[in-house]
This record gives structure tokens, C-alpha cells and sequence, in this order.
């Protein structure tokens, strides 16, 4: 309402909220790993970073600067679920794997073409 403060504002915008849901979705799975790994607690605050990291990629709005005048140069993304995210993500990986495997050479060609180095 009128009254909030613009702290309440913020904390319950839609976009926080999607941000939480989010990250507290990827940082479960971050303090999973992190469990499983047995590294000490020393390492728990990177793996919250980490998770804030691909939290705020997958919930920030986006800028365009290539629209024409009187469209919108901001645009909110896509608000999937994570899952949603997830099956695109090893959609994609998967693809790549595939063409890497159909002709690695392509994918390696520093690997086999020699360079001089000048000192």
C-alpha cells in the first residue's frame, strides 16, 4: 500500500521474490555439494556466493540498447522454474558434447597447430 516503507517494498517486489525462490533452490544444492565434499566451513560462504551469483543471473532484468524509440530498454527475463532451467541447461550441454565428439579436431585446433613465440 501507500504506507510501505521502501524497504518492504523491495523485500516483497515480485523479482525479490523470484530471486529468493531461486537462490534458496540453488543453494541447497550448493550446500549439498559442499557437505558431500567435505571441504572445510571456511569454504561455505563461496559456495553462497556462487549460488547468489546464478540467482541473480536467472532472476535480474535485462537491458537492450538496439530497440528503437518508444520501446521499453528494459525487459524482465524469462521466469522459469528451475527445473525448467535445469532441462535447458543439459539440453544445451548435451548438444555441445555431441558436436564436440563429432569432430574434436575443430574444437581443439590450437592444440595441433603449431606457433612461434617471439621473444
Amino acid at each position: 500500500g501507500k504506507g510501505n516503507n521502501w524497504a518492504e517494498r523491495i523485500l516483497t517486489a515480485p523479482g525479490t521474490e523470484h530471486f529468493l525462490k531461486i537462490w534458496s533452490r540453488v543453494f541447497a544444492i550448493g550446500a549439498s555439494t559442499w557437505f558431500i565434499s567435505g571441504y572445510s566451513r571456511a569454504s561455505l560462504p563461496m559456495y553462497t556466493l556462487l549460488s547468489g551469483a546464478v540467482s541473480w543471473e536467472l532472476s535480474r532484468c535485462c537491458h537492450d540498447s538496439n530497440v528503437g524509440g518508444g520501446v521499453a530498454h528494459c525487459y524482465r527475463n524469462r521466469r522459469d522454474p528451475l527445473s525448467t532451467i535445469l532441462q535447458e541447461a543439459y539440453s544445451s550441454v548435451a548438444e555441445k558434447v555431441k558436436e564436440v565428439a563429432e569432430n574434436p579436431r575443430q574444437y581443439a585446433k590450437w592444440l595441433f597447430q603449431p606457433t612461434l613465440v617471439s621473444l
